[in-house]
């Protein structure tokens, strides 16, 4: 039995993939191939970050998963349930698919030996599918989720300060220090490394792109294939509305004491009907500086996985200036906003008094 094993990365059409995965399990099944349930409640199987667990985290405990001991009985149990279904697949089906962006956000090396332990045991091959998004891309996208989710109140210049530290909050951006416990631990001929940008995709497309992966470039006909629609929490918001966002955040914060916060969670459906238009544009200046700062990570990309693509791997910008929209907003705008989201501005007004 086979397994596809997809860590993500953030950023990378996941929610879609894992969405078109699990809307498709009939198709999928009728070529072999399944996609199982893993005890999760959405269509990304974080359950795997909890069963590997070596850390106890915001994730876990929203889960119900409070300790280590909790943990560990979770993996036991999520183990038995994959030998189960294998057993009962078994003629069937070839190909096991899992899928969760958390497995390179918010996992190290010890909890990667715990999915390598778990997997290999039940499966005769493992291939471990990674999408990589160049990291100025990948930042302006991952703060437009921070503002949405109400993870983070700073602006854009604090966020990507956090972004460069030696410790960053997105370490996964650091791309030979995410593969390479997967490298140690499943190795690296069984890792395949795709770049998620169109010009790289099978037909530009990532769905078929991560199919023509499953099926060794065989892809079935798909007319009975649906995909997935976009996720609203996965729509792009405007420059305006992630300012507005930021500048409620500190009041509103999606947890609070170490617990999700009712009163961020109740506005969370107001808050993706928010305008989509103007998107945020970066500064070239910061753009040049995030990818000079990861220059070292995607170079020992390049030479381990596309030594045939030339140097630097994800070449300079050329469609931005010394402009951007981010951070900007007119108290006009504020207003309206915070009337969407609260149906009264009142409860932020103030959040507005320095805006024209």
């Amino acid at each position: 039995m086979r397994l596809i094993c997809h860590i993500g990365m953030p950023k990378t059409a996941t929610t879609f993939i894992q969405d078109s995965m699990a809307a498709n399990r009939g198709w999928l099944d009728r070529h072999g191939v399944c996609y199982p349930q893993l005890r999760s409640h959405i269509s990304n199987h974080i359950t795997l970050l909890f069963a590997a667990a070596e850390y106890i985290g915001a994730f876990h405990r929203d889960y119900g998963i409070h300790s280590l001991p909790v943990a560990q009985a979770f993996r036991r149990a999520l183990v038995a349930d994959f030998e189960d279904e294998v057993a009962q697949c078994c003629g069937r089906i070839n190909t096991f698919i899992v899928s969760s962006e958390n497995l390179t956000a918010n996992m190290a090396g010890p909890a990667v030996q715990n999915l390598g332990a778990m997997f290999k045991p039940i499966f005769d091959e493992i291939r471990i599918i990674c999408y990589v998004r160049r990291q100025d891309d990948a930042t302006l996208s991952m703060y437009a989720e921070h503002l949405k989710e109400g993870y983070s109140a700073h602006n854009i210049e604090e966020f990507i300060r956090l972004i460069l530290a030696p410790d960053g909050i997105e370490p996964y951006l650091r791309f030979r220090r995410t593969m390479t416990p997967w490298i140690e631990v499943f190795g690296k001929e069984a890792i395949e490394v795709r770049i998620f940008d169109k010009q790289y995709l099978y037909e530009g497309d990532v769905l078929k792109d991560f199919l023509s992966v499953v099926f060794d470039g065989d892809l079935p006909e798909m007319t009975d294939f649906i995909p997935a629609g976009t996720s609203g929490m996965n729509v792009g918001l405007s420059a305006p509305a992630l300012e507005f966002l930021r500048r409620i955040g500190e009041r509103y914060p999606r947890y609070r004491d170490g617990q999700g916060n009712p009163d961020r969670i109740r506005l969370r459906d107001r808050i993706i009907a928010l305008p989509t238009q103007p998107r945020p544009v970066m500064f070239a200046e910061i753009s040049r500086e995030i990818m000079a700062h990861f220059r070292p990570a995607n170079d020992w990309l390049r030479e381990n996985f596309f030594s045939h693509l030339p140097a630097p791997l994800f070449p300079p910008r050329q469609n931005l200036t010394g402009d951007s929209n981010i951070g900007r907003i007119t108290r006009d705008e504020f207003i309206r906003f915070a009337t969407h989201v609260f149906g009264d501005p009142a409860p932020v007004i103030d959040l507005a008094d320095d805006l024209q």
